[in-house]
């Protein structure tokens, strides 16, 4: 016979409800479930995040290893709720499970450690990267407004150009004859130059600063989980002395 449900009688309401040992263990089982369905469900979210893989892409393997991370505290709860003791015995073939989801961890530790240099030194090449390209669009800028103050200076250029060039680089300003058009759009030229280096110094400031603050985002969440995840291998050694019972003694 199962263990009965122990329930007042109907004139005492007040009197406090009884759960027995089973029943209460026959629900907490529950969590164990409910770990290993959180447990395959990170598995196939994991299979979707680094799927196609873009090896030797900094870009791709950064945002892969922020992405891992975000989502690594479902399967940290996954684990966590796996390895409850709410079992009063347990069967063989789930002490083999539990003790190669053991040693997984340890690789998973490992993993998330070792990932910690390789988010440094991607951020370190998109940081080369995006510094060329600024670099790149800064020259090509300045290699226009170059070609442009030669043409002015060396006559080549028509009166409407003038004109066109005046309302580009010094509408506000007044000015009659050629000389005096050639001269503001040259001082227009010069001051567009000006504003051209602190818009690239600007930019550069902010691409520094997010990578900076994504970069320390990831590799702290990266480190307290690889240390979580030895600490939780340790603390699960009794899934070691249980298989040591079974097989050794």
């Amino acid at each position: 016979m199962g263990a009965q449900l122990k329930v007042p009688s109907a004139g005492n309401w007040l009197r406090n409800v009884d759960f027995t040992f089973n029943q209460r263990q026959s629900f907490f089982i529950l969590l164990n479930w409910l770990g290993y369905v959180i447990l395959l469900g990170s598995i196939v979210n994991y299979l979707w995040i680094i799927y196609p893989p873009q090896l030797l892409n900094p870009q791709w393997e950064l945002q892969t290893i922020n992405r891992l991370v975000d989502h690594a505290w479902f399967l940290l709860i996954a684990v966590v709720l796996i390895f409850l003791p709410t079992r009063s015995y347990i069967r063989r073939i789930e002490l083999s499970v539990l003790k190669g989801l053991r040693w997984g961890i340890l690789l998973m530790a490992i993993l998330f450690i070792l990932m910690l240099p390789l988010g440094l030194i991607n951020a370190q090449r998109i940081d080369q990267t995006q510094q060329r390209q600024l670099e790149l669009q800064q020259q090509a800028q300045l290699e226009r407004l170059s070609n442009l103050e030669r043409t002015i200076r060396d006559e080549g250029i028509s009166q409407q150009q003038l004109e066109q060039l005046q309302q580009q680089f010094a509408q506000d300003e007044l000015a009659v004859t050629e000389e005096q058009v050639k001269t503001v759009i040259l001082e227009g030229i010069q001051q567009e130059r000006e504003n051209l280096r602190e818009q690239v110094q600007q930019a550069r400031q902010e691409q520094v600063e997010q990578l900076v603050r994504r970069t320390l985002r990831t590799e702290i969440g990266g480190l307290l989980i690889g240390v979580f995840l030895i600490r939780l291998w340790f603390r699960t050694n009794w899934v070691k002395t249980l298989t040591y019972l079974l097989y050794y003694s």
